[in-house]
């Protein structure tokens, strides 16, 4: 498990909020405490939609929406004149079509149904912490090794400033 500490919290959540930087990414949760707080659970409720109905390409009853998809209401739930006091967004990058690439084909991901990202601002900044949700129990550490090293390597692409906690 991987946390790091983000220096340029306004370039980064502008890429977060503004550009499809972080679209291959599944939304599993967000909250975002204002005056109020906005509390969303990303996936798709079993029954909603009908047999012959298809709302959103690729994703099926019961898995979480793609974050591209909620971006725009997630956006304007944060911009105004006053900062929240606290945001935390949930993603993952599930195992079928993920954007992560080689990390998902690499040897020891098996046991990985996804790769997880925590965003978390509130006070004391802006950080993200890596983690895995696996399908079975495993001892192995080689796909967190591989996915907080392909997140490391997506952050030098946002070209933001961070360190290792």
């Amino acid at each position: 498990m991987l946390s790091v500490q983000i220096g340029d919290v306004r370039t980064f959540m502008h890429r977060f909020l503004l550009t499809d930087t972080f679209d291959g990414f599944r939304l599993t949760e967000a909250e975002i405490v204002r005056e109020y707080t906005f509390s969303l659970k990303g996936g798709v409720p079993f029954g909603y939609y009908g047999e012959d109905e298809v709302e959103i390409p690729d994703v099926a009853e019961g898995e979480n929406l793609p974050y591209g998809y909620l971006r725009e209401m997630i956006s304007e739930q944060i911009k105004g004149q006053r900062k929240p006091l606290s945001c935390r967004f949930v993603l993952s990058l599930p195992r079928e079509g993920s954007d992560a690439g080689m990390v998902m084909d690499a040897p020891g991901t098996e046991a990985v149904k996804e790769f997880l990202l925590r965003i978390d601002y509130d006070a004391r900044g802006l950080r993200l912490t890596t983690g895995i949700n696996y399908l079975t129990f495993t001892p192995q550490r080689d796909a967190a090794l591989l996915w907080d090293d392909w997140v490391q390597d997506f952050l030098k692409e946002l070209q933001v400033d961070w360190t290792v906690l």
